[in-house]
C-alpha cells in the first residue's frame, strides 16, 4: 500500500478571481482598465496618460492641473484651467471617480 500524504490548510490558493468591473458598476462611465467611474470613491488628480482614449476629453484637458470632472455634454475635463472647466460644455455635472 502506497502512503498518501496529507494537506493541511486545504486547497492550493486559486488566484484573484475578482471579477473586472463591468459598465454597469462604473454608474455610466465608459469601460476602462482603471475603474474610472462616476459612482463616488477618490477624486482623479493625475489620470492615466491615455485615459482620453476611454473618456471623450475636452481639447484642453491636459491644460487643467486639477481632478477630472465630467461636462453637462458627456465630455470630461479637468480643475485647474483658470476658468470654469466645462465653459462651453454646458457646465459641470459632477466629479469623475476611481
Amino acid at each position: 500500500m502506497r502512503p498518501t500524504s496529507t494537506r493541511t490548510g486545504g486547497s492550493r490558493p486559486s488566484p484573484s478571481t475578482s471579477p473586472s468591473p463591468s459598465p454597469g458598476d462604473l454608474c455610466g462611465a465608459p469601460k476602462n482598465p482603471y475603474g474610472y467611474n462616476y459612482c463616488g470613491g477618490s477624486r482623479i488628480y493625475a489620470p492615466a496618460e491615455d485615459v482620453c482614449s476611454y473618456f471623450t476629453c475636452v481639447d484642453n484637458f491636459w491644460d487643467g492641473n486639477g481632478y477630472m470632472v465630467l461636462c453637462n455634454d458627456g465630455l470630461i475635463s479637468r480643475t485647474g484651467m483658470g476658468s470654469q472647466p466645462c465653459a462651453g460644455h454646458g457646465g459641470t455635472k459632477q466629479d469623475v471617480y476611481v
